[in-house]
């Protein structure tokens, strides 16, 4: 999902993100200054950007070349750089932001919040899916919290933060 620290954001259409990344001063439609937060190229965010939403790699390129635009080593380090920046735009989850709290806002894309029930719905469309890998001879831990995902507590631990449980 996209989000932002600010409060006025209404929403963005999909198709106009890459603009948004590729501008030189792009601007909330109140005017405010719109801060891009970049993730490395070799985070597996910065390869999502550019698979869900087209034209995207090549603006991602073009915002690493403005100095004023940061790059965030980590999930929490953008989420936190988010926070404190003055209309800022990032890329996240809504997992992160519920789960750590933030006082982040959701920026519906085409008029359509990324909550569970419009991802099951097919109205929003945009995913990143969540891998949890436990080898064969792992920590009798590791498995057991597989486990609890799986059991009805934890399926229900994990819609409340958005997370749709998949038994791949």
């Amino acid at each position: 999902m996209i989000a932002t620290s600010h409060f006025s954001a209404t929403g963005l259409k999909s198709a106009d993100l890459a603009k948004i990344f590729a501008v030189e001063r792009p601007t909330w439609d109140d005017g405010t200054p719109i801060r891009i937060i970049l993730r490395p190229r070799s985070d597996t965010d910065t390869a999502l950007l550019g698979e869900l939403f087209a034209g995207m790699t090549e603006a991602i390129e073009s915002a690493r070349r403005r100095a004023e635009v940061p790059t965030a080593a980590t999930d929490q380090d953008n989420v936190a750089l988010a926070d404190r920046t003055s209309g800022s735009l990032v890329g996240t989850t809504m997992t992160q932001i519920k789960t750590e709290h933030r006082n982040l806002h959701v920026v519906p894309l085409d008029g359509v919040e990324p909550k569970l029930a419009n991802f099951e719905s097919g109205a929003y469309r945009f995913v990143k899916k969540l891998y949890i890998i436990v080898p064969r001879n792992g920590a009798p831990e590791a498995q057991r919290f597989v486990d609890f995902l799986r059991s009805p507590q934890g399926v229900k631990a994990l819609r409340e933060t958005e997370t749709l449980p998949d038994a791949e």
